[in-house]
């Protein structure tokens, strides 16, 4: 017997499992990181090759290499003989795929350390590279697997000839983006505004789709030598670059994009039906481009002014103040409703909100505001019409000035309408015992007022109580003299005509009558 004492937990033997995943996870790590979900094409021009090693790319924009054969793809899973890894040929790790994560800077191996590409030897592989390159813009098939052209990248980037290539690159770019803005200028004198943005849609698609591609082509370059280097844009900034170089190059046809653009939006402020997927998509455009805050927001704000303050102008002077009110609360509703933000599908960038909402507000509310108080407050509080009253509250408060100037004008009211009361020089007899039940109906529907459309705002209470205290004393002992007499007619008839709370709440209000009087 071993005189060993027994360990209190067993040595737990390696499993074979075990094993199996840490060998894989090796394996694994020996991969040369080369997916970029982000840009994966849609394209149905890619060329698949029936054997030998090559790039997929499927509809879905899912990228692997293979060995070839008739694997299929379950659950965004690849199975069968399509199986395999990026940047190692095995089918033994089926399922699995690679990560972009930190870019590892090349390492030559020993085959590569003794290879060097010569100018002839670099000629003959940018002639490959520059066909696929052609191919792609093109829109037709590539003759060559996309993993050779991706090797070819990587070769030459090994051997130190990044800039060579970039400026290769950077050139076949030129050129067939100056086709591309040539091919749209032309349909630009054929077609109408609205057309013209349906091409341009589609066009812009298309391109976005192909410099992906060719980027994925040229992943090594982009994450190398690009990547490092501050003085050089990536090989995506540099197609967006020559984009919206030569967009601003053909002058006709951005003025015709921004006037398709503009005519939309009036066509849906009008009332009309329109594509806001086709909006949203040529407005996220030019974003890309950076032409929408540069160039296109401010004509579009311009337009919005000159139209809101024509149909302001209008408005004010053929519609009553509640119809005007509900057209200016729909206006804003709308603009609203056109942000990528709000409701619905929205087109505009949420940068433009800033500038919209405000020259909206300034051409419907505050340009009119001294008109919109001066016919609508006497007409809507003596109709009763506290919605429209509110309406109007609402649209005042976002202007600088409004609820200071709706304020004083409900203070002239209270003025006004308690002058009358008060002043009432009538020959007929007793005519000062209406007074008193005419200064509570008054007191009730400012308190209802300041309580349903103002907010209970202390500005408004203090227009009020500076309303009452004017009209009750222009009359002097007057006013006192009929609240005493009637306070002294309920205190007699008792609750013979009312309850005992109703008197008592009855007896508040008129202290609140009396304390006007007295300044208090």
């Amino acid at each position: 017997m071993s005189t060993q004492p027994r360990r209190k937990y067993p040595r737990r033997a390696p499993l074979a499992e075990e094993a199996q995943q840490s060998h894989s996870q090796q394996k694994i790590d020996k991969l040369r990181d080369f997916t970029d979900s982000e840009f994966a094409p849609e394209t149905s021009f890619v060329k698949v090759v029936k054997s030998g090693p090559y790039l997929i790319m499927d509809d879905a924009g899912d990228r692997s290499f293979t060995a070839g054969g008739n694997g299929r793809r379950k659950n965004n899973k690849t199975t069968g003989k399509e199986a395999g890894q990026f940047g190692l040929q095995t089918p033994n790790f089926e399922g699995k795929k690679g990560s972009v994560k930190n870019w590892r800077p090349l390492s030559k191996s020993a085959d590569q350390a003794s290879t060097v590409v010569s100018a002839a030897s670099y000629a003959d592989l940018w002639v490959s590279l520059k066909e696929a390159t052609d191919l792609v813009f093109r829109g037709e098939n590539v003759r060559h697997p996309f993993e050779s052209l991706y090797n070819k990248v990587e070769l030459i980037c090994v051997s130190r000839q990044e800039a060579t290539v970039f400026k290769d690159l950077h050139m076949a770019f030129k050129g067939h983006i100056s086709e591309w803005m040539n091919a749209i200028e032309a349909r630009s004198k054929e077609v109408d505004d609205q057309a013209f943005l349906q091409h341009v849609e589609e066009q812009w698609q298309d391109l976005c789709r192909k410099i992906k591609l060719i980027r994925c082509i040229f992943l090594v370059l982009d994450r190398t030598y690009c990547l490092q280097r501050s003085d050089v844009p990536s090989i995506w900034d540099m197609g967006i670059a020559m984009c919206r170089q030569s967009l601003m190059e053909t002058e006709e046809s951005e003025a015709k994009i921004y006037a398709g653009l503009l005519s939309a939006v009036e066509r849906e402020r009008n009332g009309d039906q329109v594509d806001r997927h086709l909006l949203k998509n040529v407005i996220r455009m030019l974003s890309d481009l950076t032409l929408y805050e540069s160039r296109f927001e401010e004509k579009f704000i311009a337009a919005t002014k000159n139209l809101y303050s024509a149909d302001s102008r209008r408005l004010i002077e053929e519609s009553d103040i509640p119809a005007y009110l509900k057209y200016v609360s729909t206006r804003l509703d709308q603009e609203e409703n056109r942000f990528e933000a709000g409701m619905g599908i929205g087109y505009l960038q949420i940068s433009t909100r800033k500038k919209l909402i405000p020259t909206v507000e300034q051409e419907l509310i505050q340009a009119h505001q001294t008109t919109m108080i001066a016919k609508g407050t006497d007409l809507l509080i003596d109709a009763n019409r506290s919605d429209d009253m509110t309406l109007m509250f609402n649209l005042l408060a976002r202007t600088p000035t409004g609820l200071q100037e709706l304020c004083r004008a409900f203070c002239e009211y209270i003025k006004k309408r308690g002058r009358v009361i008060v002043m009432d020089d009538t020959p007929e007899k007793d005519k000062d015992k209406d007074m008193v039940p005419a200064m509570l109906d008054l007191k009730s529907k400012t308190d209802d007022i300041l309580q349903h459309c103002f907010r209970n705002q202390s500005i408004f209470k203090d227009a009020a109580r500076e309303g009452f205290e004017h009209f009750i004393n222009q009359r002097a002992n007057k006013p006192a003299e009929m609240i005493a007499k009637f306070v002294d007619s309920k205190l007699k008839t008792g609750n013979k005509e009312v309850t005992e709370e109703q008197l008592d709440n009855l007896m508040d209000r008129l202290l609140i009558l009396f304390r006007y009087i007295h300044g208090t």
